[in-house]
């Protein structure tokens, strides 16, 4: 699986995954981490982050990273717009790739695409992130649901 490839675990907890990086537009991702049920807030669960930079390459300081999601299940951090990757069959759109642990168990690994990959085969459209710009920043909404697991 890709993300074998380019995950790293470990990494350090921090709001802004692209702190020190210029390139690339702002974006800011927020959301609630929901049970299974789509209702349920997840507190205090660990979102693990990671993505290619705006020229699409993964690097191993930045563009990773962990959150904690708060009381209400609320999680948030900036980052920059990923870029695509690869080429014909194995071009990759733009998306960003996240872990989500319980209690130190890990419960999902998924991603999150933009409206660029909406109606295409191969891609859900619940996987996208509502995008907006509001002054010159991409803000985007993106709830995390969880599937049905051993509590």
């Amino acid at each position: 699986m890709e993300e074998d490839l380019y995950y790293l675990p470990n990494q350090p907890f921090r709001t802004n995954i692209a702190e020190g990086k210029t390139e690339g537009e702002k974006l800011i991702v927020e959301g609630y981490l929901l049970d299974s049920d789509c209702s349920s807030q997840i507190k205090n669960a660990v979102i693990d982050i990671w993505q290619a930079s705006a020229e699409g390459e993964y690097e191993d300081e930045f563009y990773r990273g962990q959150i904690k999601t708060d009381k209400n299940g609320y999680y948030k951090f900036e980052t920059v717009m990923p870029v695509g990757y690869g080429e014909g069959t194995a071009y990759r759109p733009p998306h960003i790739h996240f872990k989500v642990f319980i209690d130190n168990k890990e419960i999902v690994t998924s991603q999150m695409f933009f409206s660029d990959v909406e109606g295409r085969d191969g891609f859900n459209d619940e996987y996208i992130i509502n995008v907006k710009k509001a002054d010159k920043i991409l803000k985007g909404n993106y709830n995390i649901v969880l599937p049905d697991y051993n509590k």
